[in-house]
């Protein structure tokens, strides 16, 4: 019993490791206690290795879901005019806008929440054990955090803004893509 989850745990390092994004350091497994098999860590793994990040991320979170109780919500969250960001001030400037938003979100979450780059500009943050209204309060936390940040490259200032869109799942009757979308389109 001890033995299987150490291995569920090691298990759970390796799929975090292989979804881990370098520019943001978000991975898809942070701070998260969900248990895989050595099959589905391979299978992740292979997905990402392919490029297929979002597949890895829907089998992480359709896991997620299966072990969840409680009320789950999902935010997405977008950099404002992120292409004029890299068109005016360069592709290092967005990385550092990225790694800084990044960071931003790290320090302004709570230690049960799922964190991860779900691709370009565009994150998505799990709220475990949170109902709409709660997520709502953190998607205001979030974003007032970004707004008075002070972003600056190479002695430039850079403005940054974000838009967020939040959904709570009806576990058992939606299907955790579907959550993802209505967040994306809220």
């Amino acid at each position: 019993s001890q033995a299987l989850g150490q291995d569920l745990k090691s298990s759970a390092i390796q799929l975090g490791k292989a979804l881990n994004d370098p520019i943001s350091g978000m991975t898809a497994l942070r701070r998260v206690g969900v248990s895989f098999t050595e099959q589905q860590v391979e299978q992740v793994t292979a997905m990402q290795k392919s490029g297929d990040l979002m597949g890895a991320q829907t089998l992480i979170l359709e896991e997620l879901e299966k072990e969840e109780n409680a009320a789950l919500s999902f935010l997405m969250a977008d950099i404002d005019h992120f292409k004029k960001i890299n068109d005016t001030y360069g592709h290092q400037a967005g990385d550092s806008v990225l790694e800084s938003v990044s960071n931003l979100f790290k320090d302004n979450c709570r230690k049960t929440d799922i964190l991860c780059r779900y691709g370009g500009e565009e994150f998505l943050i799990i709220f475990r054990g949170a109902k709409i209204k709660d997520a709502k309060f953190g998607a205001e936390k979030l974003r007032k955090a970004v707004n008075d940040f002070k972003f600056v490259h190479n002695h430039h200032e850079i403005p940054v803004t974000i838009s967020v869109g939040i959904a709570e799942i009806s576990i058992g009757k939606e299907k955790v893509s579907d959550t993802i979308a209505r967040a994306d389109a809220a």
